[in-house]
């Protein structure tokens, strides 16, 4: 009888582990999103993009003008997903669903596009989980994540001192 308990519980748990959905692994993550606007068109420079031209140009190659139009943060922490508004009125949906070789498994969701789609980025690296059409060229989602950073401690309360209380007569 007792082997046999030993044996359900033992299946059990195996159960629970191997059927428990995977969740985002690790302490939360910053996520930084740049929505790009990128046009066939020539235009000159935007000097918020200066960092990244050469890779958007590299990665891009038949888009010749580059401009940010918007940057988000935004923490990225266990299941929860975090929305950004697109300029298009549509919105993106990110969530963290992993670790896979020392990169993240993002969810990247916008509905009305019919994006969805899990892209794998490094950490203090740029990469690029999604586009969409936009007046004329496309919406560039540049991503950027890197460890959140620790909470500031809470400040010390001042110490109890202890009242004296004045001598008896």
């Amino acid at each position: 009888m007792r082997s046999s308990i030993r044996t359900t519980f033992a299946l059990f748990l195996l159960t629970l582990g191997v059927c428990s959905p995977a969740s985002a692994e690790g302490p939360p993550l910053r996520l930084k999103v740049s929505v790009i606007h990128a046009t066939k068109q020539k235009t000159p420079a935007d000097p918020n993009l200066k960092v990244i031209q050469a890779a958007l140009s590299e990665a891009f190659a038949g888009y010749e003008g580059f401009t940010r139009l918007r940057s988000e943060e935004r923490t990225l922490s266990g299941d929860v997903p975090v929305s950004i508004d697109l300029p298009n009125g549509e919105t993106a949906e990110f969530k963290h669903v992993g670790v896979e070789k020392n990169l993240h498994k993002i969810h990247v969701s916008i509905p009305t596009s019919k994006v969805d789609i899990v892209q794998k980025g490094p950490l203090k690296k740029v990469f690029y989980p999604a586009t969409v059409k936009y007046l004329g060229g496309i919406l560039i989602l540049a991503a950027y994540l890197a460890p959140s950073e620790p909470a500031p401690p809470e400040p010390l309360a001042p110490k109890s001192v202890p009242l004296e209380l004045a001598p008896k007569k």
